[in-house]
């Protein structure tokens, strides 16, 4: 669980290049972070989500992908994901201005 974090879940690199094995992010849940809920950069591999909760993020879930331009075999696979926007446990953004996002 990652609760008012500035990430909450940063997947990392499964492989330094091309690779066909699958990074796995199972029974996450990321609410109220300030930037984003879950997020991976430059991922080389196949990505599967399963059993996830994102809730009251700034951005719920974000993807970025890295494979050279004749390999279009990339996946990513999303079982039993829950997203929701703005719920109730952020029904005021009167406080955005104190948050760590934009800093001390």
């Amino acid at each position: 669980e990652a609760v008012a974090c500035l990430t909450g879940f940063y997947l990392l690199r499964a492989c330094k290049g091309l690779c066909n094995e699958c990074a796995y992010l199972e029974g996450a849940m990321a609410w109220k972070n300030a930037h984003a809920g879950i997020t991976t950069v430059d991922q080389s591999a196949n990505l599967r989500l399963d059993a996830i909760l994102v809730a009251d993020n700034h951005i719920g879930i974000t993807l970025n992908f890295h494979r050279v331009y004749t390999d279009l075999l990339q996946r990513s696979y999303a079982y039993n994901v829950t997203v929701l926007g703005s719920t109730t446990a952020s029904a005021s953004c009167a406080k955005s201005t104190d948050c760590r996002a934009l800093g001390e």
